[in-house]
């Protein structure tokens, strides 16, 4: 019996529909990540960062390495807070001991953002 070429195509999953704001440069985790749920990528310096290029960007979700050359997490997510972004956050790292602690303390400190640390080879 030949196969049933008649079932519809799935539907794209709305996780791949996502519009992504990337702080920095991307790593590997980043990139990795972003191929597997993003439809679309912004990429923007963090001094490019304010209300003004949040709102026109609309991103569904935020993503930034948690250390980079010029920034880290902490100092991201401050001036996410100090913009007014309530989204969602995500932090990628890799290698890390105690990851939920690290995401506590991240979470702490993003008053109204909900902070998702993401990392290598957790997706």
């Amino acid at each position: 019996m030949p196969p049933d070429d008649r079932r519809a195509k799935a539907p794209v999953p709305p996780a791949l529909r996502e519009r992504a704001l990337l702080i920095g440069r991307s790593d590997a985790t980043t990139t990795a990540f972003l191929q597997s749920v993003a439809a679309s990528v912004v990429v923007c310096t963090l001094s490019a960062v304010d209300e003004a290029q949040l709102a026109r960007i609309s991103p569904d979700f935020v993503i930034f390495p948690l250390l980079a050359d010029d920034a880290d997490a902490l100092h991201v997510l401050a001036r996410l807070v100090a913009c007014g972004y309530t989204g969602r956050a995500l932090i990628t790292a890799s290698g890390l001991p105690n990851g939920r602690m690290v995401r506590r303390e991240l979470q702490s400190a993003a008053r109204g953002i909900e902070v998702h640390l993401i990392e290598a080879g957790s997706f």
